[in-house]
């Protein structure tokens, strides 16, 4: 599989410069408090089909998490009780830290914070948002409903050069628990497919990118299902691509396996979600078969 050959040679570009700047102590700082190294813009491309869905399989990816944190998005939510209570941990560290500091909750621990917001709805309500974010602003931006008005130009005017959806925010992204990583992503339609192009400002190679790819391929089906057109490609640029010092042994092993399968997995999507609402889709109506991966390689999250 391409994609995943594709993946595993920026992982090793990473690695060896990591490798090479440890040795010199020319790591990089950036916003959280683990160093890192990093190319600039880089690709990952793909095409995507209901028989051929992305997903790496040199590690396991959780498909669960990343189909609910779409539907998440979908919402329009930006407060993680949802996630909570789906058990997606995934948003956990980024909203106790933001609404600690901004918010100064009483002194509990982050495994006491998750407790509250699965069990207390006023505490979730109070201290659970993260003040806005990629679902928020896809769903209003300044009043404006981007999925709503993307799904009807893919109706209406089709071949529009326009139909860009942000998750950027200008007035919002320093005040929100953290600035979007995907801010932006475009339709394109040819020959009866669609096909999306998605722009990243920072992506970190090891935990971010191989949710963020399988993610908006999904998305796209769910356009692709939505409209009636055939899904084509994935095309996703990204600006600093990085790998963090804590990911140093983990990218080394998955960098020495080889992809397990010579074909994606299939995915159907049911026929329900035509004409509703996304903001009502379920995760049932999302079915991913033949799934095959090597074994899980955990890698704390820097935040």
């Amino acid at each position: 599989m391409k994609y995943e050959s594709d993946y595993l040679r920026v992982l090793t570009k990473l690695w060896l410069k990591m490798y090479s700047a440890k040795r010199q102590d020319r790591l990089d700082a950036n916003r959280t408090k683990v160093k890192t190294v990093s190319l600039f813009g880089q690709t990952l491309n793909s095409k995507v089909s209901w028989d051929s869905f992305p997903i790496l399989t040199t590690k396991h990816i959780h498909l669960h998490s990343i189909i609910m944190e779409l539907i998440w998005f979908l919402k329009g939510d930006s407060n993680i009780r949802f996630l909570v209570q789906n058990n997606v941990s995934i948003w956990n560290l980024n909203a106790y830290d933001h609404n600690k500091k901004k918010r100064g909750f009483p002194n509990i621990t982050i495994k006491e914070y998750i407790q509250k917001i699965r069990n207390d709805s006023e505490f979730a309500r109070e201290y659970g948002d993260l003040d806005g974010g990629y679902g928020s602003t896809w769903r209003n931006f300044y009043g404006l409903d981007q999925i709503e008005r993307a799904l009807e130009n893919l109706k209406t005017i089709p071949e529009t050069r326009q139909n860009v959806v942000l998750g950027w925010n200008p007035k919002e992204v320093y005040k929100i628990a953290l600035a979007p990583c995907h801010f932006a992503f475009q339709t394109h339609v040819k020959s009866g497919k669609i096909s999306f192009s998605v722009y990243q400002r920072s992506a970190d190679w090891f935990l971010g990118v191989p949710f963020n790819l399988t993610s908006y391929s999904l998305l796209m089906l769910i356009f692709a299902k939505y409209t009636g057109y055939e899904p084509g490609s994935i095309y996703m640029h990204f600006g600093d691509t990085h790998l963090y010092e804590n990911h140093f042994d983990q990218a080394l092993r998955q960098i020495l396996r080889w992809p397990l399968m010579k074909k994606s997995p299939q995915i159907s999507i049911s026929d329900s979600i035509i004409g509703t609402d996304l903001k009502n889709i379920q995760e049932s109506d999302i079915v991913v078969t033949g799934y095959k991966h090597l074994e899980k390689i955990k890698a704390d999250m820097a935040v």
